[in-house]
């Protein structure tokens, strides 16, 4: 069975970022993409500009 989950490397480890039903020391193989990198939002109009 394929899932899809969102997660966050951070210290070593991968953290879903919602809850999943995996039973405790289950194995499972990660796909890993490019990481998704977003520039930060711009909130002021004369930021905008430049």
């Amino acid at each position: 069975m394929n899932r899809h989950l969102r997660v966050v490397y951070r210290d070593g480890a991968f953290i879903p970022q919602s809850p999943c039903d995996f039973p405790e020391d289950s194995e499972v193989e990660l796909l890993v993409q490019d990481p998704m990198i977003r520039s930060p939002e711009v909130t002021d109009a004369g930021e905008r500009k430049s």
